[in-house]
């Protein structure tokens, strides 16, 4: 479903008068020097409000839209906010980046996806946590495996190794590599060294960050038993055995200049807004 068709579906359109306007409420509207393609709203553009004078939107760059022009824009909509008690939560965290548009990006795809997180964190990334004791950690990492689920995604990142640090760095985010968590603390992972399934004690190291994140649609409900044991069973089906080195270098290359719509680096796939952050150590 195209972006605009499915922010009407679960907004509410209000008319477009700027004292019924509300932090977080969303504008639609066509935008010819948008790159995106026109949906069937008509509209290929959304600013968000963040103020009673202003809305932003992002076209390479986040640009202001002052709320005085909103009823002169081409084919625009104003989509009341679904979740007002948050208004100031949105509002704050696209004006703390409006600096940063793959960030501002970001949260507009979790809004889209109803991924509250970032907003509820004011950020799209954690905090690396810190421990005082050896005990700290491990009550972390304890807490951690008692929230795995099938299918959760395992990030991390090596604070040890250069080449780990700066292919996060590089990818503009925290994490460098992910694996697939199949079900008893089993992972799947593509390695240099090619594919290879490994118990995630493995990562129980405080060399590690790891922090384990789930798809929003399955943080209400886990996906099937079928589907987990078919994953499970044929953990490889579908997966080229070797490392893809070119590809690697192809899309690491794409989010270092900032592009994350590709969603095939580990920090990208957080820029998508798909992914709730369930745990970490």
């Amino acid at each position: 479903m195209d972006i605009g068709t499915q922010i009407c579906k679960w907004g509410r359109e209000v008319c477009i008068r700027a004292y019924e306007v509300s932090l977080g409420d969303i504008v639609l509207f066509r935008d010819d020097r948008c790159s995106r393609p026109i949906d069937e709203t008509g509209c290929n553009q959304w600013a968000f409000v963040v103020d009673s004078d202003k809305a932003l939107f992002c076209r390479r760059r986040v640009h202001t839209l002052p709320l005085h022009e909103i009823p002169s824009l081409p084919e625009v909509r104003l989509v009341g906010n679904p979740h007002p008690s948050l208004g100031h939560k949105f509002a704050n965290f696209f004006l703390a980046h409006r600096e940063y548009p793959a960030h501002f990006n970001a949260g507009a795809k979790a809004l889209l996806h109803n991924n509250h997180q970032p907003f509820l964190e004011g950020r799209l990334f954690p905090i690396p946590p810190k421990y005082e004791s050896n005990r700290a950690y491990e009550a972390a990492w304890s807490q951690l495996l008692a929230k795995l689920q099938p299918l959760d995604c395992v990030f991390l990142v090596d604070r040890k190794s250069l080449l780990s640090r700066f292919i996060a760095w590089a990818t503009h985010g925290p994490w460098s590599h992910v694996a697939m968590h199949l079900k008893n603390g089993e992972v799947i992972e593509s390695t240099t060294s090619g594919l290879r399934r490994v118990a995630i004690d493995s990562y129980q190291n405080r060399n590690y960050w790891v922090a384990t994140y789930r798809p929003i649609e399955w943080v209400d409900g886990p996906p099937s038993s079928e589907s987990i044991d078919g994953i499970a069973n044929n953990p490889f089906d579908g997966w080229t055995d070797g490392y893809n080195y070119r590809g690697a270098i192809y899309y690491g290359c794409k989010a270092l200049l900032g592009d994350h719509e590709h969603n095939l680096t580990p920090n990208s796939m957080i820029y998508s807004g798909r992914f709730v952050r369930i745990s970490q150590a």
